[in-house]
């Protein structure tokens, strides 16, 4: 079976190792979320359901509560009644609106309150004005006696007596909405019609008509105009503006209480028709919204007709529920833009629209995008991570496959002139001379073979952190002419002169002999490799700026600017040295460096195309020198 090439196990080995993970964790989180979408939209669906119920049992409450208050007596509702007792209904036919009746008199006092009324409209007002004060005197009643005041005043005011009748006006607007004449209307409203005019008494006109508005009985259609009438006729102003927005909106209601009354039959009806008790029934009706409930009054056959405004359920509903829920509730019966929720059968067509307090869906849905971005992203980095290090493996198996075929070649050349002159050595006719001179050339390429095996296992052994380095004080000097010896016969083979510079006055140091003498080795042979034909090559020991600095320059091709930050990387060749044949494997520098670490010191490079190299390994001196 033909083998892979290396790219295409790197394809495969990334294809393996992320992608298809990647691809079947982002499914798997896909299908995870749209899972917990599915179950937070069911979980949601069943909390509002849930909520429905607890809104429609809490409603029913609410106004079963509302039903008890307002029908406590069975004339009508009190002033603070929620409720508002529309009418009465006695064996299936209504007889009378409950919130419009009159204050019942005695015939004793009614026939002397028509006496007054007839001196008073034949025109004998001294006559009627010592009637209705004799009567307004002696009446126990407060019927009587605000009726007796209010003809008074009409008869004081009609014989010009202004004062007199303005004090009887003030009295009456000031008494119980409650004290009303044969249509239903509040005496104190006569006195309102009659101070309207005057500028001091204004405020407190509007005062009391704010009050009979903001009551919970709504008026009848007379005492409806005459509210209006009232209240138009008021000056521009703050006060007077807001009482006729309040005076519109009561009208309105007044309106929808005449309606209500016109259709109780057919409410009535459908009321019947409820597969439930016919007294939990209540039915939206109006706008704005009602709940229209009947209920059977004690002791009688009457049905009293009972309206809640939806809007007063709605907030005594919305406070009773305000940790169930994340905000108010609202009531409505208007489905067309498909908001709300029904309730039950006991409120046909009644809608509630809510926010529930746990939004799980949209809770749901805004922790899956994150989630999904985040796999999405540790993917991604990995994928990354992976590919680069795919990469610098191929990088480094790449400089290894090169360092092999370069140690390869550099073996090859010393061992082919090893074999050759060795040889050459077996010859017959060869004079001494000649013998000695085959004898220094397997000399010199034997040591050349052994440098490079040297700086194999040196790097080896650094690879695994097994180098150590034996520092014991020795002469630098004697260092330097060893390698400078050692590198004679390579330096003329070449064609090359060795300028040698050495400063006898350095004191010795702390220093690995071998390992310093190899890196010098190192930096000459590197010298030798890049010089030309015949150049020369300067090797320099001297002190400076308190270190000892063997520097080896040459005249040769010298380094280009971007190759000089990598130069001593393990197996890096600059592009040049390969494209011109220069043999090499890439640890020689590397190896220097190394060296000059574990002495305390550093190399340093000067170097530019076609102007030569130069190499300076500093080596600190002690700190006594």
């Amino acid at each position: 079976m033909p083998r892979l090439p290396g790219s295409h196990k790197q394809l495969l080995l990334f294809l393996g190792a992320v992608l298809a993970p990647g691809i079947l964790l982002v499914a798997s989180a896909v299908r995870e979320q749209r899972r917990g979408e599915v179950l937070a939209r069911q979980t949601a669906a069943e909390s509002r359901a849930r909520s429905v119920r607890l809104i429609a049992n809490q409603l029913r409450l609410t106004l079963e509560q509302i039903r008890l208050d307002a029908t406590a007596t069975t004339e009508r509702p009190n002033s603070t009644a929620t409720a508002l007792v529309v009418a009465r209904h006695t064996g299936g036919r209504r007889t009378e609106r409950t919130s419009s009746t009159a204050t019942p008199k005695s015939s004793a006092t009614a026939r002397q309150l028509l006496e007054a009324e007839a001196a008073e409209f034949a025109g004998r007002s001294r006559e009627a004005i010592e009637r209705y004060g004799s009567l307004l005197r002696s009446a126990q009643e407060p019927s009587l006696a605000a009726s007796a005041r209010l003809g008074l005043a009409r008869t004081l005011a009609r014989a010009g007596r202004a004062a007199e009748a303005g004090a009887h006006y003030r009295a009456l607007l000031a008494l119980p909405f409650e004290l009303r004449d044969d249509e239903g209307i509040p005496l104190a409203l006569y006195a309102a019609d009659r101070l309207k005019s005057a500028q001091q008494h204004q405020d407190a006109v509007i005062t009391r008509l704010h009050e009979r508005l903001a009551s919970s009985e709504l008026p009848g259609a007379l005492e409806s105009h005459m509210l209006r009438d009232l209240a138009g006729a008021l000056p521009p102003g703050a006060a007077a503006d807001s009482l006729r927005a309040l005076t519109s909106t009561q009208l309105r209601k007044s309106a929808q209480l005449a309606a209500l009354e016109r259709d109780l039959a057919a409410l009535l009806r459908l009321r019947s028709s409820r597969g439930v008790t016919a007294e939990r029934v209540w039915i939206p009706y109006g706008d704005p919204l009602w709940l229209v409930s009947a209920q059977s009054a004690r002791e009688s056959q009457d049905t009293l007709i009972l309206v809640v405004d939806a809007a007063t359920a709605a907030a005594q509903l919305s406070a009773a529920m305000a940790g169930a829920l994340a905000g108010p509730v609202t009531l409505t019966a208007d489905d067309r833009d498909g908001a709300g929720e029904l309730l039950s059968p006991e409120f046909p067509g009644l809608r509630a629209r809510f926010t529930p307090a746990e939004p799980i869906a949209a809770r749901s849905s805004v922790f899956g995008g994150p989630l999904l971005l985040f796999i999405l992203l540790l993917a991604g980095v990995a994928a990354y991570l992976l590919w680069r290090d795919v990469r610098r493996e191929s990088r480094v198996s790449a400089l290894r496959s090169r360092f092999v075929t370069a140690v390869s070649h550099e073996l090859k050349t010393p061992l082919t002139s090893i074999r050759m002159f060795a040889e050459m050595l077996r010859m017959e006719g060869s004079d001494e001379q000649q013998r000695a001179a085959f004898a220094d050339t397997i000399v010199g390429e034997s040591e050349r073979l052994s440098r490079l095996i040297e700086n194999v296992l040196h790097f080896t052994r650094m690879e695994e952190g097994r180098q150590r380095y034996r520092l014991a004080p020795g002469e630098v000097q004697q260092v330097v002419r060893d390698a400078a010896q050692a590198m004679q016969y390579q330096i003329a083979q070449e064609g090359l002169r060795l300028d040698l510079e050495i400063d006898d006055s350095l004191p010795p140091l702390p220093i690995d002999r071998d390992a310093m003498t190899h890196a010098v080795l190192n930096l000459l042979s590197n010298a030798v490799k890049f010089s030309p034909e015949g150049g020369d090559i300067g090797v320099r020991l001297e002190r400076s700026n308190g270190s000892a600095c063997i520097t080896v320059s040459d005249r040769g091709v010298g380094i280009a600017p971007q190759d000089q930050t990598r130069i001593f990387e393990e197996y890096y060749r600059a592009p040049d040295a390969e494209a011109r044949g220069i043999a090499g494997t890439g640890l020689g520098l590397a190896l220097v460096a190394d060296v000059a670490r574990a002495h305390g010191g550093e190399v340093q490079l000067r170097s530019a195309p076609g102007a030569g190299s130069s190499f300076t390994l500093r080596i600190p001196l002690e700190p006594a020198q």
